[in-house]
């Protein structure tokens, strides 16, 4: 949306207090064609009756308030505000003082490495890419990339095969049914709860501790195994 400076003055300036209280909006819907345009379109009747419509007002009526107006030199003739080009500017618009902004903070990054290092910024609208070079520290180059660590965080997660879950469970200890929890987890879309899968090793983890928690009965003595009793050999010493 488009706008134009209204300065406090306003109130103050006597052309426009010699004027009635419905010229001063007139004068005011005129401040505001200009800045939309309309009063820069070529001089003809359609735009006579245009600017007639914004005032709510007849041809002949838009033409006696034009009139009263110029009387005061606060328009020309063809409805052109007075001095308007010295209280508005080209750049009063929001794309320009983002741009104005974003000049600003990229000087400010870089007068506050100065005497320490190097900034580099590659986009300052999206992603920037620094690299800070320092004497002062045991390392000569210190290297920090947003868009990598960015990239990593944004990896696919990709589900394990039976494979790997035996291999996993061979390095850790943590032995389950490695095609139970595959079933399991590639029926439900590989979430936990609702939430989607990360790790498979931490849910190898969690899977492995509630088959524990299920051998240990209510007594708080853990079930004896097949093979503990086979191999037990305890009564040999009654």
């Amino acid at each position: 949306m488009k706008w134009f400076r209204c300065y406090t003055d306003i109130i103050d300036d006597d052309k426009l207090r010699l004027l009635a209280f419905e010229d001063r909006w007139h004068f005011v819907s005129v401040l505001a064609m200009k800045a939309s345009g309309l009063l820069d379109e070529p001089i003809s009747e359609l735009r006579e009756r245009r600017i007639a419509v914004k005032l709510g007002l007849t041809v002949r009526e838009a033409a006696e308030v034009l009139r009263r107006l110029c009387e005061v030199d606060l328009l020309t003739t063809d409805w052109q505000p007075v001095a308007w080009d010295r209280r508005q500017y080209d750049h009063d618009n929001a794309s320009e003082r983002t741009r104005r902004w974003r000049e600003r903070k990229q000087k400010q990054e870089l007068a506050s490495c100065d005497g320490t290092g190097d900034v580099t910024v590659t986009s300052p609208e999206r992603s920037v890419t620094v690299t800070v070079t320092s004497s002062e520290t045991e390392t000569d180059t210190e290297e920090t990339s947003y868009e990598v660590s960015r990239a990593r965080t944004r990896e696919k997660f990709k589900p394990p095969t039976a494979e790997d879950v035996n291999r996993y469970c061979r390095e850790t200890g943590h032995h389950i049914d490695a095609e139970r929890f595959i079933d399991h987890y590639a029926s439900n879309g590989w979430r936990v709860g609702k939430v989607p899968m990360k790790s498979w090793q931490h849910a190898v983890a969690g899977w492995w501790r509630r088959d524990q928690d299920k051998a240990i009965p209510r007594g708080g003595t853990r079930a004896r195994s097949i093979a503990e009793d086979l191999t037990d050999r305890s009564w040999a010493s009654a």
